[in-house]
Order: structure tokens, then sequence, then C-alpha cells
């Protein structure tokens, strides 16, 4: 079960939880110090969260183990340092390891793991043979739960970590009831109500570690006295820390539940009990690791005021810096990081952007990330509306219904940033393609210059703008492939040409920028012009062009060319070029066949198209769609799909990720959700049998596993491993429908008869519906 390498297989879980079955029976009898036996559990190390096979417990919530158990399916070896790690962790100095050949009982107190006791291991097909052995180890472990128990002042820090998280898991449920209750009280329909239970739950630790640090919690506190114990504490903190911990007024509306104050009231007895604070090197890195399991802060120095709104990568230095945030908690993590690593604090403010009517201190550098899909509600919209008259008193907006919330945080925060300073904007990069991003793009172009974008994080754009019009208007767009270069004096303003320079392979950037292309423009022509486009919609650099900047196909109606590509900024060759296609042309070309346009093309521009799918070159004697057979033009796209690759989920990605933990999954597709309730889902396969896990990305990994008719799978421990996956698949389901695209338009006959090809073999590929794609 090496976390670092191999996978957890489901001939190991039956074994454990096996084992785990047995050592319930003898915990029942009462004839060992332990009072429970826990499978799998999550438990974090120096090196990161693992899972132990099985781990013995004295007392759970005080986190005092007496054994850990792991199940080496290859080399002992490589358990050696994974054993230490969570020895230290759970404040043991031994740990056991089954093994095919043998159990060890390995002391760890030294740098190099001994071997101080082993049990040969006779293995049969008699469960007594596996039985016995186990009782062995829990005699064995009854000793060494006492004469192994590291003292409280050498217990690591990660084990610190340990000690918090089992308090917050514990003191989690209640709190999410009490928010449920609430807002059914309310009459309230709320789907964040188990993030604001979770935040409120990671503030009250937060408020007790950092009382507890700064020796602010004597009193002889019980449970049902603590919260209120710590507000009365909490203005004795530095100005700082006090402000940033203090309660909302929605907690003070909603006190602790009484099961979570006995989870903190029993974790602040167990600090004590244990002298947490000393040494101080060790209680401040154990508040480091739990803090940076959410974020972590930047060196920057503090040249010039400063704010940032939810910014993924706080500056660590505060002295000029003012720091925004609708979430207590960000605000609270940060103070406490500052503190810890001996930087300035920052003035910090615990509200949403769009309640704002100026900036604190006139920033001259501004950070934001705004991210919230969530659609604005009619009178949310209406409210919106009214705030942004106090950044935009010249402009009166008039939004869609369907406008996402961060649409408005981003141009309410254009508006309040004072001129000549610059704004990094971290925004989805759907701003680039839909039509709520047009206001956006309209605002930046006409107020800002946009000097540099590039992809972000999780489908992001990041932009990089000053608040002036002077000096060369001119854009760096980051690719992969090296910096590239737009001068808006020499082109026609769109915001096509920026999701195109963010994802134009190389070779057809180059052609299209030696050639001039421009966004097609909205002036209606004539019928020879119409009729060009048309035929340039045929072509394979039409199409690839359009896939672009768009994923639905371009528009089968030929007089909603002009419209769609003007609205969308679809690049066109230049008019000269438009006109020899119209000329060169008639009614009786083969309408569809992209390889005479493409043919063409190549002639009246002397020179290569790039490397895209293309059917049929000058002088070769290609087969018109008339000619070829359904299933010739089927079985051609079939293959080059295959030829470029088709993704396997979740196979391919697992080696995208550094080693990671896997559980195996077996079921007889399909997969059905049967019940959702506090995060946890239940799926039941065609046999009857039943999967349930704490995650809603599991979840949906496992339902596209089913729908591809698989019976058996991987899929990592981690839920963020899960949805890291599940990202990258779905990008490059989205490249290959694009491929599928171009490749079915360039040899069928018309934009209907290649989305019905289009269809059709995605269907046969076992893929996920586009709907999926586009979530």
């Amino acid at each position: 079960m090496d976390h670092s390498s191999t996978m957890i297989d489901v001939d190991l879980q039956n074994f454990a939880r096996q084992l785990a079955f047995w050592a319930d029976q003898v915990i029942e009898n009462g004839r060992t110090p332990f009072r429970r036996v826990e499978l799998f559990p999550t438990i974090h190390t120096a090196s990161g969260d693992v899972r132990p096979p099985l781990v013995f417990w004295i007392n759970r919530q005080s986190l005092m183990a007496g054994g850990v158990l792991l199940l080496p399916q290859k080399s002992v070896d490589e358990q050696l340092k994974l054993g230490t790690e969570l020895a230290s962790a759970l404040g043991l100095s031994h740990f056991v390891t089954w093994s095919s050949k043998d159990i060890c009982f390995w002391n760890c107190l030294d740098t190099t793991p001994t071997c101080s006791q082993q049990i040969p291991v006779h293995t049969t097909d008699d469960p007594e043979s596996f039985r016995a052995p186990l009782l062995e180890i829990m005699d064995a472990l009854k000793l060494l739960s006492v004469t192994g128990l590291v003292p409280a002042e050498k217990l690591s820090a990660s084990y610190l970590v340990n000690l918090f998280s089992q308090t917050l898991d514990a003191a989690r449920p209640s709190l999410i009831d009490l928010h449920q209750q609430h807002h059914r009280q309310q009459k309230v329909e709320d789907d964040t109500v188990e993030t604001r239970a979770d935040q409120r739950n990671r503030l009250t630790l937060l408020r007790l570690l950092a009382l507890s640090r700064h020796n602010k919690l004597t009193g002889d506190f019980t449970s049902e006295t603590l919260e209120q114990g710590m507000i009365d504490q909490l203005m004795s903190l530095p100005k700082h820390l006090a402000a940033a911990l203090e309660l909302s007024p929605a907690e003070k509306v909603l006190p602790l539940p009484g099961r979570s104050s006995v989870c903190f009231h029993h974790l602040l007895l167990r600090l004590e009990q244990i002298d947490w604070r000393t040494p101080t090197r060790r209680a401040d890195e154990a508040l480091r690791q739990l803090l940076r399991s959410d974020l972590d802060l930047e060196l920057t120095s503090p040249e010039v005021p400063r704010l940032q709104i939810d910014w993924p990568r706080p500056q660590s230095d505060g002295t000029l810096l003012n720091e925004l945030s609708i979430s207590q908690k960000v605000l609270a993590e940060t103070a406490l990081l500052r503190e810890l690593d001996g930087h300035p604090p920052a003035q910090q403010h615990n509200t949403h952007i769009v309640n704002c009517t100026e900036l604190p201190e006139t920033p001259q550098i501004i950070q934001a990330r705004f991210t919230n899909q969530t659609l604005c509600q009619r009178d949310e919209l209406r409210r919106y509306t009214a705030l942004l008259r106090t950044s935009w008193p010249t402009r009166r907006f008039q939004f869609a219904a369907n406008i996402p919330l961060w649409v408005v945080e981003a141009i309410h925060l254009l508006g309040l940033t004072p001129q000549g300073a610059t704004l990094q904007l971290d925004i989805p990069a759907d701003w680039l393609c839909t039509e709520h991003g047009l206001q956006l793009w309209e605002l930046l172009h006409s107020g800002f210059q946009l000097e540099k974008i590039a992809a972000g994080e999780q489908s992001n754009t990041t932009l990089s703008l000053t608040r002036e019009k002077s000096g060369p208007d001119t854009t760096c767009v980051m690719h992969p492939d090296g910096q590239r270069w737009i001068d808006w004096n020499e082109v026609v303003p769109h915001r096509a040409q920026l999701a195109f320079a963010l994802t134009a392979p190389a070779d057809l950037y180059s052609f299209v920028k030696r050639h001039d292309f421009q966004p097609c423009s909205s002036t209606k022509g004539g019928e020879d012009e119409d009729a060009a486009l048309e035929r340039y919609a045929m072509s394979t650099i039409g199409q690839a062009l359009w896939t672009l900047i768009q994923h639905a196909p371009l528009p089968a109606d030929p007089k909603q060319l002009r419209v769609s590509g003007s609205e969308h900024g679809w690049l066109v060759p230049p008019d000269d070029i438009l006109r020899q296609i119209a000329w060169n042309t008639t009614e009786e070309t083969n309408r569809g066949v992209s390889s005479e346009v493409d043919t063409l093309l190549t002639s009246l521009f002397a020179d290569s198209l790039p490397a895209l799918p293309i059917v049929g070159k000058s002088g070769e004697d290609t087969p018109s769609p008339q000619k070829r057979t359904k299933r010739s033009t089927r079985d051609d796209v079939f293959h080059h799909l295959l030829s470029i690759g088709v993704p396997t989920f979740p196979d391919q990605y697992l080696y995208q990720i550094d080693r990671p933990q896997t559980i195996t999954y077996r079921f007889s597709p399909p997969l059905t959700v049967i019940s959702e309730f506090l995060g946890e889902v239940e799926l039941r396969d065609a046999d009857g049998g039943k999967i349930t896990t704490t995650h809603q990305v599991t979840a949906e990994a496992l339902k596209l596993c089913a729908e591809q008719e698989k019976t058996d799978v991987d899929l990592p421990v981690d839920p963020l491993q899960i949805e890291e996956i599940l990202t990258r698949y779905r990008i490059d389901l989205r490249n290959l429908r694009r491929e599928l695209s171009i490749k079915s338009l360039s040899c069928t006959d018309g934009p209907q008869a290649a989305a019905r090809l289009q269809r059709s073999i995605w269907k046969d590929l076992t893929l996920p519906p586009w709907s999926w794609l586009d979530e």
C-alpha cells in the first residue's frame, strides 16, 4: 500500500477489511487497551496525506494510537520511509508490516528503522492462518502502545496537524446540521450551507489556536463557556489578529452547537496536556502546515500601495497592502501566516467588492480573482446595476438575465480602478467568446491598456492592465510556444484575436499573420462576397479558425455567415483573396468539398496551408463526397481520430499525476445515483451492488467510466486529483471534438451532414456526451 507508487486494490481492501473485522471482535471482548480499529484513515505526514490500511486507536479523539499496520504489496523496504513518517504523525515509535513472507515490528526512534520482532507467515486456505498472526500483533502492540509512546515534548508537528484535523472532522456534522436548520427556518434556498459550516468550523479552530498560542486561554473553561471565553479574549490578541478573527454577524446569531463545542473543548484540554506550545518552533510549524494546506504567501516587496482581492498568492509583507475578501476564513489564515513568518500585517476588509463605493488608500497595484459563476437573480441584478452607478457614473449597463456574478464584480472593479494604476485580473476564459464578456471587452478596449494576457489555472485567463490609453497600444499574449504580440493599431480590434493568439498552434498562427487575416466585416457585401465567404467556410483553414474561437459549428445558412462571423470575430482572408475565391468558384463547384477550396487558397496565397487535416491536394484524383460511399467517408474520419489518439479515462491521466494513491472500484454498468445526502453520494450498479463516496467528483468519475462500459477502474483517493484529471480529460475531449468537426466538414456535403457524422462517430467511440464537455 505504498502511497507513492502502488494502488489500493480490491484484494488488499478485502484483506484489510477482514483483519479489521477480527480485530473488532477482540476489542469487543475487552482484552486489549484498544477501543477502535480504523480502515484506511487519512493521516497527514511530512510527505503529505496517506491512508494506512489499519490504525489501532486507544483514544481516537485525543489522537492516541497504539499501532499502525502496513500491508506491502511489493518490497517491504519501500514501506520503511512511509512507516516512519506515519509513526511520527501518530505519536508512535513503532509500526508493523505484514508481507507475504513475514510480519515485522519496526522500531523507528533511530534514523534507520530496525526490525525488533518477526513473526513468520504461513499462507494456507485456512482463515485461521491469518487470524492467529493478527492476534499476535495485537498482543505485541499492548506492550508497545505503552513503551513505544513518544514523550509529549517530542511529538511532531505532523502529529499536531492530525490532532487539529481530527477536531474539525468531529465538529463538522453538528455545524452542518445547525446551518441547514437555520436556512430551513428562514425558508432560504442556499447551496453553500456546507461551505459556510466548513468556514465556521475552521475559523473556530483558528481562534482557539491563536488564543492558545498567545497563552490567552488560561481559565477553567467548560464546553458551554468556551466560545464566549474565546470571544472575550479576542481583543487581547494583537490588533490585526483580533480583527481577522472576530465573529461575523451570522456567527453571533448562531452559537456553536453543543457537540461541536465539546470537540473544541476536548482539543483545548489535549493541547494543554501535551503542552503544545513547547517547543515554540514545533507549534509554529504545525500551524504553518495547517494553514498552507489552503494557501501560501508570495514573497513580494511592498514597493507601492497594493490591493489584493481573493488573490491566490497573497503578498507576505503587508506594510502597504490592503486585502479584501468576502471569506473571513481567508483573511484569518493570511493574517496568522504573516504573524508566524514575522511579516507586518495587512489592512483587511471582510466585504464584497460590489459593496465598495471606493477602493481603500488609492492602490497603485491591484490583483483580483473573480471566478463565481453563480447566475445573478433578477432582484440581485437590479441592485448590482444600481451599485455600478458609483463606479461608472456616466454609463448605464443592461445585463442579460443569465449573467454570472464574476462579470459584475470585474466591471465594478474596473470602474473603481484609479487612473494610472496597474491591474492583474484573473477571470474565467469564456469572456473571450460569450455574450456577457462583450461588455467587459468594450470597457477594457476603451479605457485600459491590455498589456498582457495569459492562460491561467482552471480555465481562467490572467490579464495585466493599466488604466490609461497612452503609449504603444500592444498586447503580449503568453502562449506555450512563446510570446505573441498584437498591435491594435494594425488590426481591427476584436477579442477573438486574443482567443486565437492564446490557442492557435504555431504554424496556423504564423500563416494567418503572414497573410493579414482580419475579423469578418459586418458590412453587408454583394452576392459575390457572400458566396466567397460560403466557399471559405468549406475550407479546412476556415473551419479551423472558427473552432478555435467557438465550439459550435459554423451556421448552415449562408446568409448567417457574415452576421455570425462578424459577431464572433471569425478571421477571414483579405478582400482581394475573397474576391478571387468568388471569381474562381461557381455554383457548379461541389459544395462542401474542402479540398477544392484548399487547393484554390494554396494557389492564391502561393503558400502551403498549415498542417491541418486536408482532404485532397493539387494533382491528386480525390473523389468527391458524392462519389464516395458514406461508409468510406465515415471510416476515414473514424481512423483519423484514432490516429490522433482518443483519450482514455482515467488510465492515461493517472500517469500525469506524480505517483497517485488510488483505489480500485468494480461494478456492473450502468451506475445510477440513488441518494445524495450531506455530501455523501450512493450509486447502484446493474447487479444491485452499491458504491458510496463522500466526494461528488468521485461519483462523477465513476459514472463516466460506467458510461464507457468499464467494469473496473482505478481512481485516486484524493478528490482534488480526481478533479484535476476530469478537467484535463474535458480539455482533451474538446480538442478531439474540434478535430472531428474540422475533418467531418472537410469531407461531407455541408454542415448538416457533417453534424450527423460527428454525432454518430462520437457515440461509437463511447465518449461522454457533448453537454458534459461544455459544463
